[in-house]
């Protein structure tokens, strides 16, 4: 072989070779390509991940805000106060669950402050009507259902009062 010219095969070298630059530069670009779908693929699911915690977020909030109107017709300011920290933990800076935050706060220390007034005159109501001050007893009972109208004791002393009054 050593004498053998070499030159009658470089066409087919030169073939060959062209043949092979021409397969690598498809497989290069194969992988190029195979790369972008890759990369356009994670991008679209980042963005559908995005749009499906963006969603969900939106329910939370919409659910715990219906909560808090829930408590807040319910007379159940607590439960109010945790729906709205639960939607604030969702929008931090949202102004109508802050603002409902902050009535819950100040409806439920009003009403631990009538709560308060009501058991003082309650109080003396049961007092007055146990020493047989049936005015005093009456007019008590009158202040305390002027507060909480469904109290049971406030409207049974008002009326056993005002029945020995009437006596």
């Amino acid at each position: 072989y050593s004498v053998l010219d070499c030159s009658q095969f470089s066409d087919a070298t030169n073939l060959f070779e062209q043949n092979a630059e021409a397969e690598a530069l498809r497989l290069k670009n194969a992988r190029e390509d195979e790369e972008r779908k890759k990369r356009a693929a994670e991008e679209q699911e980042k963005a559908a991940k995005a749009e499906r915690d963006a969603r969900e977020a939106e329910n939370k909030y919409r659910t715990y805000m219906e909560a808090a109107e829930d408590c807040e017709r319910n007379q159940d300011y607590l439960g109010m106060q945790d729906n709205c920290r639960d939607a604030l933990a969702v929008r931090p800076d949202d102004p109508d669950a802050t603002q409902k935050l902050q009535d819950a706060i100040r409806l439920a220390a009003e009403e631990a402050a009538i709560a308060k007034q009501y058991n003082s005159i309650i109080q003396r109501a049961k007092q007055s009507f146990d020493d047989k001050q049936w005015s005093e007893a009456k007019a008590q009972a009158e202040n305390a259902l002027n507060l909480k109208p469904s109290s049971i004791e406030a409207q049974r002393i008002y009326e056993e009062s005002k029945n020995h009054l009437n006596i």
